[in-house]
């Protein structure tokens, strides 16, 4: 299988974690949850950021493929293409 480049961009609290952007090489076919476990075998802290406990994306956590909101749906089953964008927005609060 061929390989894959993924551009991941963090912002608010994410960024700290994540950094403002990077880029993650995956095998083809691979999904948006593979992505996340890669991710988090590389950032202590960050499944507990991004999962409720059983395991889907938090309640106003964003996770944003190409423009589509995959936290909002909970598909994280989506496969991946090389050059796609995820951007991930934490909870926002405001008042």
């Amino acid at each position: 299988m061929a390989d894959i480049t993924v551009e991941v961009r963090a912002f608010a609290d994410f960024r700290s974690v994540l950094g403002a952007r990077t880029k993650v090489v995956l095998s083809e076919g691979q999904t948006v949850k593979d992505l996340l476990e890669v991710l988090f075998e590389r950032h202590d802290g960050l499944r507990e950021k991004i999962l409720d406990s059983e395991g889907r994306p938090g309640e106003g956590v964003d996770i944003i493929l190409n423009g589509r909101n995959v936290g909002y749906t909970k598909d994280l089953t989506v496969k991946l293409r090389d050059g796609d964008q995820i951007f991930f927005f934490p909870p926002l609060s405001g008042g």
